[in-house]
């Protein structure tokens, strides 16, 4: 529902408003004056969407910004607005997998030629950096030589290499 102090608005008026109330840190007038640009756009409202998500996630509501970042996803395949503030959503709701599977869902529909692929590859291996195990650490090297030596001792000889 848009408030009234909103709805004689047009939508960029509405989010130029918000955009100010988000700055001032007013994200619950913040929200109605989003809401108020999704809803007086004309099937364009991404960067309304985009607002209002981001938004949601100041005030802790993740469901509700995970919900506009899929209408972003749906309104505009090839933009990548929509996988970046998803992705960062269900990072945040401690979904990774299915954070990395949403970048890789849009860098197949994205055309390979456009900077917007390149920037949601970039965070997409960065996703898959974070998520790699650590490499092993051979343990023996971290101890002290004294006690290396000790437990070197009570190895049998046919497993010394």
């Amino acid at each position: 529902m848009v408030s009234r102090e909103y709805s004689s608005l047009s939508a960029e008026e509405a989010q130029k408003i918000g955009r100010q109330l988000y700055r001032s840190k007013n994200y619950q007038d913040a929200l109605k004056a989003f809401t108020a640009a999704v809803t007086r756009s004309d099937g364009a409202a991404i960067g309304a969407l985009d607002n209002r998500a981001a938004t949601y996630m100041k005030v802790g509501d993740l469901q509700a910004a995970l919900r506009d970042a899929k209408h972003m996803i749906d309104l505009e395949k090839v933009g990548v607005t929509g996988y970046l503030r998803t992705g960062q959503i269900l990072q945040l709701m401690n979904k990774a997998d299915l954070a990395h599977e949403i970048y890789k869902y849009g860098l197949r529909n994205i055309p390979s030629d456009s900077p917007d692929h390149r920037l949601l590859q970039g965070m997409s291996e960065k996703l898959a950096q974070n998520r790699a195990p650590a490499k092993a650490v051979d343990f023996m090297l971290m101890l002290p030589v004294e006690i290396a030596e000790m437990i070197v001792k009570y190895l049998p000889t046919n497993n010394l290499v």
